[in-house]
């Protein structure tokens, strides 16, 4: 009786862990989107010359 049961929970848990990472990849994503977007200063652009 305890078999299905810890096969169940562990099911439960993999879905879980799986739809948080899931959900933790897409944050990230958009917080770098976010960032690239509000970046006064694109980051492949060439420094400023100072003072020439």
């Amino acid at each position: 009786m305890k078999a299905p049961l810890l096969i169940l929970l562990s099911a439960l848990v993999a879905v879980v862990t799986t739809v948080l990472v899931r959900q933790n990849r897409r944050a990230a994503a958009e917080a770098e989107l976010w960032a690239e977007a509000t970046d006064p200063l694109p980051r492949t652009s060439p420094p400023a010359d100072r003072g020439r």
